[in-house]
């Protein structure tokens, strides 16, 4: 629910977060929003191949530790370029809960309800998605920051909850390590294409950086695709 209310609540509170911060340029602030989404991205393939390995509730609760100290880093940043590391943070963080949790969900129900329980699990995802906008315009009322404070009073109740009550599985078979440069490839090839886009308009379509950026992010898809098809535990399952 937080991972997917994080990817729409921070929309609204952009104009807020410029108005702190004057003279920050609108390509600049908007990698609030990019940069969770391609790290988030980038995480969930890599995080669900460590969670197999090390344990599926300790993936969970480092993914919800990494969103709460995101969380309290954005809602504590002096100025954009802080607000923007402290979001990367806090999608490591999401990265790491979504595969986990449905990794749990799957180990410890049985299979005659597991149809119900992943209709819930994507439903509260969906619910997330749908309140964003309410509930950061609600919150930008008070202040833009309490679009991060909300998160900390519910992931510390879900840490204190999971260490509780959920059961500690992996999967025996898994033995083969995750592809991490792989993902690192994938995150660099959709952010320097994002950058290119996103910069483009004030830069224009011949600058060198722009050129560049494409050029690069298309070497690091292609180099994507060859890891992946060789790899034992590749970030992108080709087949």
């Amino acid at each position: 629910f937080m991972t997917s209310l994080d990817l729409f609540i921070v929309n609204l509170a952009l104009p807020y977060i410029g108005r702190e911060y004057p003279g920050t340029s609108l390509s600049s602030l908007s990698w609030v929003l990019n940069g969770y989404t391609i790290v988030f991205a980038a995480t969930l393939v890599p995080a669900g191949r460590w969670a197999d390995r090390i344990g599926r509730r300790r993936m969970f609760v480092a993914g919800l530790v990494a969103f709460s100290a995101g969380s309290l880093a954005c809602a504590l940043a002096p100025d954009v370029s802080v607000l923007i590391a402290a979001r990367l943070v806090q999608a490591v963080g999401g990265g790491f809960m979504v595969p986990a949790s449905l990794s749990i969900l799957l180990a410890t129900v049985p299979a005659a309800a597991r149809p119900k329980a992943i209709g819930t699990w994507s439903a509260l995802g969906a619910l997330g998605a749908a309140l964003g906008p309410v509930a950061g315009g609600l919150l930008v009322q008070a202040s833009w920051r309490w679009v991060f404070w909300i998160n900390l009073p519910v992931a510390l109740a879900a840490i204190v909850l999971a260490l509780r009550t959920l059961p500690e599985s992996r999967d025996e078979r898994a033995r083969s390590r995750p592809d991490l440069l792989g993902a690192a490839l994938l995150a660099a090839s959709v952010g320097l294409a994002a950058f290119a886009l996103v910069e483009a308009p004030d830069e224009g379509w011949g600058s060198i950086r722009i050129l560049g950026g494409l050029a690069i992010a298309a070497v690091c898809a292609a180099a994507v695709v060859a890891r992946s098809s060789h790899h034992p535990a590749p970030v992108i399952e080709l087949r």
